[in-house]
């Protein structure tokens, strides 16, 4: 081989060598140029992304939200059969404190009553053994007498009627019975007026008595009674 063949030989070596040089150079600009692409735009391309957040009830934003739901199941409490729900707290239908399926009132004793209880749906009174239970009064009822009360006589709702004036209903006898009391000085006439009160020192239908009608005069004045006599 002449001189000049081993020179191009050399030549073509080095050229060689340096293509491979630039090669490797070209690569590694490549990947120093992806990291200052991704520098400049911002981002760290070679910290991993951070972990999404949790969505399975573990994060704080969750915790949040399960309170909220704790919070709505205690105001809707799912009662035994026999109780229901009062302010979170189970309570019995039967309970005077809780009477029926929806209250959390207590019941009020009746007027004059001993006690009050409850049937699972409403609240029931109790009276003496001399008085009875009626309506009215209270969401209990009333205690009452019914042998001398005018508006129960004899039986709940039993009202006396009382006189058109001058006195007041009674009640009273065996079996009770209405009856009317007069102010002083008038007198009840049942048998000639029934609702009302008379006095028998002026009444001409009344003079002196019950049913003493004074006669009318014949041609004359009309016929008076002056204490309790006909004239």
């Amino acid at each position: 081989m002449s001189v000049r063949q081993r020179m191009g030989s050399i030549r073509i070596a080095l050229l060689g060598g340096v293509a491979v040089s630039a090669s490797a150079c070209a690569s590694i600009l490549s990947f120093e140029d992806l990291e200052v692409a991704g520098a400049d735009a911002g981002e760290d391309v070679s910290a991993p992304p951070p972990p999404d957040a949790p969505v399975d009830g573990t994060g704080d934003a969750t915790d949040a939200g399960d309170a909220g739901s704790d919070a709505n199941d205690a105001s809707n409490v799912v009662c035994a059969p026999g109780y229901h729900d009062c302010a979170g707290v189970c309570s019995s239908d039967f309970s005077p404190n809780s009477c029926g399926q929806s209250s959390c009132s207590p019941c009020v004793a009746p007027i004059s009553g001993t006690s009050v209880t409850c049937n699972g749906m409403a609240c029931v009174g109790s009276c003496s053994s001399t008085l009875t239970l009626c309506d009215g009064g209270s969401a209990s009822g009333q205690c009452v007498d019914i042998r001398s009360d005018p508006n129960h006589c004899g039986a709940c709702a039993t009202v006396c009627s009382a006189p058109d004036a001058g006195g007041m209903a009674t009640c009273g006898g065996t079996p009770p019975a209405c009856g009317m009391t007069c102010n002083p000085g008038l007198t009840a006439c049942p048998a000639v007026k029934p609702t009302g009160c008379v006095d028998n020192t002026s009444d001409v239908r009344n003079c002196g008595a019950c049913g003493n009608a004074c006669p009318r005069h014949d041609g004359g004045p009309a016929a008076t009674c002056v204490d309790g006599g006909c004239q």
